[in-house]
Protein backbone atom coordinates (compact mmCIF):
# COMPACT_ATOMS: atom_id res chain seq x y z
CA UNK A 1 0.00 0.00 0.00
CA UNK A 2 1.55 3.47 -0.92
CA UNK A 3 1.93 6.51 1.31
CA UNK A 4 -1.09 8.19 0.10
CA UNK A 5 -3.95 5.30 1.01
CA UNK A 6 -1.99 5.18 4.54
CA UNK A 7 -2.71 8.99 5.01
CA UNK A 8 -6.85 8.02 3.74
CA UNK A 9 -7.02 5.52 6.23
CA UNK A 10 -5.39 7.51 8.55
CA UNK A 11 -7.80 10.50 8.45
CA UNK A 12 -11.27 8.25 7.93
CA UNK A 13 -10.32 6.80 10.99
CA UNK A 14 -9.64 10.21 13.14
CA UNK A 15 -13.07 11.27 11.58
CA UNK A 16 -15.03 8.25 13.04
CA UNK A 17 -13.29 8.19 16.23
CA UNK A 18 -14.66 11.72 16.65
CA UNK A 19 -18.28 10.70 15.34
CA UNK A 20 -17.81 7.83 17.68
CA UNK A 21 -17.21 9.98 20.84
CA UNK A 22 -19.36 12.73 19.86
CA UNK A 23 -22.41 9.88 19.61
CA UNK A 24 -21.22 8.58 23.02
CA UNK A 25 -21.18 11.63 25.23
CA UNK A 26 -25.04 12.42 23.47
CA UNK A 27 -25.94 9.07 24.79
CA UNK A 28 -24.36 9.73 27.75
CA UNK A 29 -26.45 12.75 28.31
CA UNK A 30 -29.58 11.30 26.53
CA UNK A 31 -29.73 13.82 23.55
CA UNK A 32 -29.29 11.31 21.26
CA UNK A 33 -32.52 11.02 20.04
CA UNK A 34 -33.49 14.69 19.79
CA UNK A 35 -30.43 15.37 17.62
CA UNK A 36 -31.44 12.35 15.22
CA UNK A 37 -35.12 13.52 15.00
CA UNK A 38 -33.55 17.38 14.70
CA UNK A 39 -31.19 16.78 11.85
CA UNK A 40 -32.14 13.75 9.80
CA UNK A 41 -36.05 13.85 10.03
CA UNK A 42 -37.07 17.47 10.37
CA UNK A 43 -37.51 18.13 6.83
CA UNK A 44 -39.80 21.26 7.29
CA UNK A 45 -38.54 24.42 5.29
CA UNK A 46 -37.10 27.45 7.69
CA UNK A 47 -39.74 30.08 7.44
CA UNK A 48 -38.80 32.92 5.09
CA UNK A 49 -38.35 35.70 7.93
CA UNK A 50 -38.33 38.59 5.59
CA UNK A 51 -41.41 37.61 3.97
CA UNK A 52 -43.70 36.68 6.58
CA UNK A 53 -45.83 38.95 8.09
CA UNK A 54 -48.42 38.19 10.87
CA UNK A 55 -51.59 39.89 10.91
CA UNK A 56 -52.80 41.60 14.07
CA UNK A 57 -56.23 40.63 15.23
CA UNK A 58 -58.71 43.59 14.92
CA UNK A 59 -59.86 45.26 18.08
CA UNK A 60 -63.26 46.07 18.03
CA UNK A 61 -63.93 49.63 19.04
CA UNK A 62 -66.69 50.43 21.76
CA UNK A 63 -67.44 54.03 22.12
CA UNK A 64 -68.09 54.86 25.60
CA UNK A 65 -71.69 55.72 27.04
CA UNK A 66 -72.16 59.29 27.23
CA UNK A 67 -72.81 60.55 30.69
CA UNK A 68 -75.75 62.95 31.46
CA UNK A 69 -74.83 65.91 32.54
CA UNK A 70 -76.35 66.50 36.03
CA UNK A 71 -76.13 70.53 37.20
CA UNK A 72 -75.08 71.27 40.72
CA UNK A 73 -77.72 71.79 43.15
CA UNK A 74 -76.77 75.22 44.22
CA UNK A 75 -76.18 76.24 47.54
CA UNK A 76 -79.36 78.13 49.49
CA UNK A 77 -78.31 81.65 50.85
CA UNK A 78 -77.81 81.62 54.41
CA UNK A 79 -81.00 84.06 55.54
CA UNK A 80 -79.36 86.90 57.68
CA UNK A 81 -78.47 86.23 61.11
CA UNK A 82 -80.84 87.15 63.52
CA UNK A 83 -82.08 85.93 67.02
CA UNK A 84 -85.10 85.20 65.03
CA UNK A 85 -83.71 83.06 62.05
CA UNK A 86 -80.85 81.56 64.28
CA UNK A 87 -84.36 80.08 65.90
CA UNK A 88 -86.04 79.60 63.35
CA UNK A 89 -83.31 77.42 61.70
CA UNK A 90 -83.04 75.18 64.70
CA UNK A 91 -86.63 74.74 66.15
CA UNK A 92 -88.32 74.46 62.08
CA UNK A 93 -85.37 73.79 59.78
CA UNK A 94 -88.32 72.78 57.02
CA UNK A 95 -89.88 76.58 57.35
CA UNK A 96 -86.51 77.97 57.60
CA UNK A 97 -85.36 75.90 54.14
CA UNK A 98 -88.80 77.02 52.60
CA UNK A 99 -87.68 80.60 53.22
CA UNK A 100 -84.15 79.81 52.07
CA UNK A 101 -85.52 79.03 48.52
CA UNK A 102 -88.12 81.88 48.12
CA UNK A 103 -86.61 83.57 44.84
CA UNK A 104 -86.10 86.33 46.18
CA UNK A 105 -84.06 84.92 48.89
CA UNK A 106 -81.49 83.46 46.60
CA UNK A 107 -81.64 86.38 44.09
CA UNK A 108 -79.63 88.50 47.46
CA UNK A 109 -81.02 89.72 50.19
CA UNK A 110 -81.71 93.03 50.50
CA UNK A 111 -82.67 95.39 53.20
CA UNK A 112 -86.36 95.29 52.25
CA UNK A 113 -85.82 91.78 52.02
CA UNK A 114 -84.39 91.89 55.60
CA UNK A 115 -87.17 93.80 57.05
CA UNK A 116 -90.03 91.38 55.14
CA UNK A 117 -88.50 88.03 56.65
CA UNK A 118 -88.34 89.86 60.55
CA UNK A 119 -91.98 90.78 59.95
CA UNK A 120 -92.85 87.65 58.60
CA UNK A 121 -91.06 85.87 61.78
CA UNK A 122 -92.84 88.08 64.13
CA UNK A 123 -96.19 86.82 62.80
CA UNK A 124 -96.46 85.12 66.59
CA UNK A 125 -98.22 81.80 65.85
CA UNK A 126 -95.99 79.63 63.83
CA UNK A 127 -99.23 78.31 61.85
CA UNK A 128 -99.64 82.08 60.77
CA UNK A 129 -95.63 81.91 59.74
CA UNK A 130 -96.45 78.81 57.36
CA UNK A 131 -99.27 79.70 56.05
CA UNK A 132 -98.13 83.41 54.95
CA UNK A 133 -94.66 82.25 53.29
CA UNK A 134 -97.17 80.05 50.82
CA UNK A 135 -99.27 82.98 49.61
CA UNK A 136 -98.92 82.64 45.48
CA UNK A 137 -97.44 86.36 45.79
CA UNK A 138 -94.56 85.98 48.27
CA UNK A 139 -93.41 83.48 46.07
CA UNK A 140 -91.78 85.95 43.11
CA UNK A 141 -89.90 89.30 44.25
CA UNK A 142 -91.11 91.26 47.07
CA UNK A 143 -93.21 94.84 45.52
CA UNK A 144 -93.23 97.86 48.26
CA UNK A 145 -97.40 97.20 48.57
CA UNK A 146 -96.39 93.34 49.41
CA UNK A 147 -93.74 94.35 52.02
CA UNK A 148 -96.45 96.85 53.55
CA UNK A 149 -98.83 94.09 53.78
CA UNK A 150 -96.49 91.67 55.86
CA UNK A 151 -95.38 94.61 57.85
CA UNK A 152 -99.34 96.11 59.14
CA UNK A 153 -100.45 92.18 59.70
CA UNK A 154 -97.03 92.11 61.69
CA UNK A 155 -97.91 94.80 63.88
CA UNK A 156 -101.49 93.75 64.31
CA UNK A 157 -100.32 90.20 65.40
CA UNK A 158 -98.86 92.00 68.55
CA UNK A 159 -102.05 92.15 69.83
CA UNK A 160 -104.95 90.39 67.70
CA UNK A 161 -102.72 86.81 66.31
CA UNK A 162 -105.95 85.51 65.75
CA UNK A 163 -107.98 88.07 64.10
CA UNK A 164 -104.23 88.25 61.34
CA UNK A 165 -104.63 84.00 61.19
CA UNK A 166 -107.77 84.37 59.88
CA UNK A 167 -106.75 87.69 57.21
CA UNK A 168 -104.56 85.55 55.88
CA UNK A 169 -106.54 82.83 54.70
CA UNK A 170 -108.98 85.25 53.53
CA UNK A 171 -109.58 85.38 49.73
CA UNK A 172 -108.74 89.17 49.34
CA UNK A 173 -105.37 88.10 50.31
CA UNK A 174 -104.92 85.25 47.48
CA UNK A 175 -103.23 88.48 45.32
CA UNK A 176 -101.97 91.31 46.38
CA UNK A 177 -102.69 94.81 45.41
CA UNK A 178 -102.60 98.32 46.88
CA UNK A 179 -106.38 98.26 47.81
CA UNK A 180 -105.13 94.98 50.19
CA UNK A 181 -102.48 97.02 51.83
CA UNK A 182 -104.89 99.76 52.52
CA UNK A 183 -107.52 97.69 54.09
CA UNK A 184 -104.95 95.88 56.41
CA UNK A 185 -103.66 98.94 57.02
CA UNK A 186 -107.32 100.55 58.32
CA UNK A 187 -107.81 97.04 60.39
CA UNK A 188 -104.92 97.85 62.25
CA UNK A 189 -106.08 101.18 63.12
CA UNK A 190 -109.43 100.07 64.25
CA UNK A 191 -107.85 97.50 65.97
CA UNK A 192 -105.47 100.85 67.76
CA UNK A 193 -108.79 102.33 68.60
CA UNK A 194 -110.07 99.37 70.08
CA UNK A 195 -113.09 99.41 67.31
CA UNK A 196 -111.69 96.38 65.97
CA UNK A 197 -114.62 93.68 67.04
CA UNK A 198 -116.93 96.29 65.39
CA UNK A 199 -115.73 94.86 61.99
CA UNK A 200 -114.86 91.53 63.20
CA UNK A 201 -118.45 90.91 63.81
CA UNK A 202 -119.88 92.16 60.61
CA UNK A 203 -121.33 89.87 58.33
CA UNK A 204 -118.53 90.74 55.78
CA UNK A 205 -116.15 89.40 58.00
CA UNK A 206 -117.65 86.62 58.54
CA UNK A 207 -118.07 85.40 55.13
CA UNK A 208 -114.39 86.06 54.55
CA UNK A 209 -113.37 89.44 52.74
CA UNK A 210 -112.88 89.41 48.98
CA UNK A 211 -111.19 92.10 46.69
CA UNK A 212 -114.77 93.42 46.38
CA UNK A 213 -114.66 93.82 50.02
CA UNK A 214 -111.68 95.80 50.47
CA UNK A 215 -112.32 99.33 49.81
CA UNK A 216 -115.32 99.68 52.27
CA UNK A 217 -112.68 98.21 54.82
CA UNK A 218 -110.33 100.61 54.24
CA UNK A 219 -112.94 103.63 54.41
CA UNK A 220 -114.11 102.67 57.60
CA UNK A 221 -110.82 102.91 58.52
CA UNK A 222 -111.47 106.54 58.77
CA UNK A 223 -114.37 106.07 61.45
CA UNK A 224 -111.81 103.96 63.80
CA UNK A 225 -112.34 106.51 66.66
CA UNK A 226 -115.92 105.88 66.81
CA UNK A 227 -116.95 102.30 67.02
CA UNK A 228 -120.73 102.87 66.59
CA UNK A 229 -120.01 104.14 63.05
CA UNK A 230 -118.09 101.53 61.86
CA UNK A 231 -121.17 98.87 62.76
CA UNK A 232 -123.16 101.56 61.13
CA UNK A 233 -121.26 101.33 58.55
CA UNK A 234 -120.68 97.93 57.66
CA UNK A 235 -124.59 96.84 57.80
CA UNK A 236 -125.08 95.81 54.08
CA UNK A 237 -126.49 98.64 52.20
CA UNK A 238 -126.26 100.96 54.51
CA UNK A 239 -122.92 103.00 53.02
CA UNK A 240 -122.51 104.30 49.56
CA UNK A 241 -119.07 104.17 49.08
CA UNK A 242 -117.79 106.28 45.51
CA UNK A 243 -114.32 105.59 44.70
CA UNK A 244 -112.06 108.04 43.70
CA UNK A 245 -108.87 107.73 41.44
CA UNK A 246 -106.00 109.54 42.64
CA UNK A 247 -103.66 110.90 39.90
CA UNK A 248 -100.50 108.75 41.94
CA UNK A 249 -100.67 105.56 43.79
CA UNK A 250 -100.32 106.09 47.25
CA UNK A 251 -99.55 103.67 50.51
CA UNK A 252 -101.74 103.33 53.28
CA UNK A 253 -99.87 105.66 55.53
CA UNK A 254 -99.92 108.49 52.78
CA UNK A 255 -103.72 107.56 52.48
CA UNK A 256 -104.43 108.27 55.77
CA UNK A 257 -103.68 112.23 54.71
CA UNK A 258 -106.65 112.26 52.18
CA UNK A 259 -109.14 109.99 53.84
CA UNK A 260 -111.92 111.37 56.40
CA UNK A 261 -115.12 110.83 57.64
CA UNK A 262 -117.08 113.58 55.38
CA UNK A 263 -116.14 110.90 52.86
CA UNK A 264 -118.16 108.19 53.88
CA UNK A 265 -122.27 108.86 52.70
CA UNK A 266 -124.30 106.72 55.15
CA UNK A 267 -127.66 105.87 54.43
Amino acid sequence: IGLLSWLVILVVSLVGYAVWGEARRLVSDGKLPAFIETHLFNSSPTPDLQTHVSTPTPTAYVSPTPTAYVSPTPTPLRLHDTQNTRWLEETQPALYRRLQMLPWVQDGISKADRETIGALLNLRELSTMQTTVRLPWLQDAISEVEHEIIYSLRILGYDHPEVTAQLIAMPFLESSDSADAQAIWAIDRLARHNSLSALVESSIYQDGLTDGDTVLVSAVGALAEAAHEVRRALVPGATKIETVHLPTSMLPYQLSRWVSPEWMILG
